[in-house]
């Protein structure tokens, strides 16, 4: 954050983040509430002692068996995958609701 961004952290957690990304997820810690989504992930802040919890140190990052992205920053950051509703499902839906709700329009 405060350092400027370098390439070098996206090789280091083997993300594609641009500079204003990584900026998005400092602001994120700093305000430690909200969500930032990049890449098909949703990041939030957790307050979870991970030195403590999973024996992580500062600056690791992983993965955990559910497909959350974490980074340890003293707290840290969590990401969760964005769930995908397939187009053709999506448009199910839609359909769907609209047809009910004209079916009760007529009522």
């Amino acid at each position: 954050g405060k350092a400027g961004y370098s390439a070098d952290f996206s090789e280091i957690f083997n993300e594609d983040w641009s500079a204003e990304e990584v900026q998005a997820l400092y602001a994120l810690y700093q305000a430690q509430s909200g969500s930032v989504t990049l890449n098909g992930y949703t990041w939030r802040y957790t307050s979870e002692e991970f030195s403590e919890t999973q024996g992580k140190t500062l600056g690791d990052y992983w993965l955990n068996n559910h497909n959350h992205k974490f980074i340890y920053l003293g707290s840290g950051l969590e990401g969760s995958p964005v769930p995908e509703i397939p187009g053709g499902m999506a448009l199910a839906l839609l359909f769907g609701f609209g047809v009910s709700y004209l079916r009760r329009m007529k009522k």
